[in-house]
């Protein structure tokens, strides 16, 4: 005669196991749904990092005296069929960028990213600045995202309970970091 109920909720080790998951499943409200990522974590799934190197141009003179910032310049241009001298790029107005992102596991195409820069010469601020359309690739040299916009140096105001300062004042952040709006 077979058993009435599937093998391991017979006997053995898993039949507690068994019994936890179908209450739980049984307990969730028919017309909510359960989501099978928030039950578990599927094994080797991760959020993927992303990097790269980008030009942000309209600084008010805080940007890079740098020559490789003048090389990566003169190499964003010429791909757009745009030859300048190399004295035409002498200006503090752009500033050579190191760009960090992460793609969330599950992520669909079009998702925006939360996207980080920092600058990599002597800029003094990112203030006021555009990114330039720039690839962001993996480990892998794949790219998967292009990011560009206006730059948000953030955290600049009054004090507030989760940044206190002293009574009256305002505080600043480091301008050379910054985030893509």
């Amino acid at each position: 005669m077979k058993p009435l109920l599937p093998w391991p909720l017979v006997a053995g080790r898993w039949s507690l196991a068994w019994l936890v998951a179908i209450g739980c499943l049984m307990s969730a409200d028919a017309t909510q749904g359960v989501r099978l990522k928030d039950l578990c974590t599927v094994d080797g799934v991760r959020d993927n990092q992303l990097n790269g190197i980008g030009i942000v141009v309209g600084l008010s003179g805080t940007g890079d005296k740098s020559p490789a910032t003048k090389r990566l310049l003169r190499q964003v241009l010429a791909r757009k069929n745009q030859a300048l001298a190399e004295s035409d790029l002498d200006s503090r107005n752009v500033a050579l960028v190191a760009l960090t992102a992460d793609i969330p596991s599950f992520s669909k195409a079009g998702t925006r990213l939360h996207t980080q820069l920092s600058a990599i010469g002597d800029c003094s601020s990112l203030r006021g600045g555009i990114l330039l359309q720039t690839p962001m690739d993996a480990w892998d040299g794949k790219i998967y995202a292009v990011a560009q916009g206006p730059v948000s140096i953030g955290g600049f105001g009054p004090a507030s309970p989760a940044n206190p300062g002293p009574v009256g004042t305002d505080h600043k952040n480091i301008e050379t970091v910054a985030v893509i709006e």
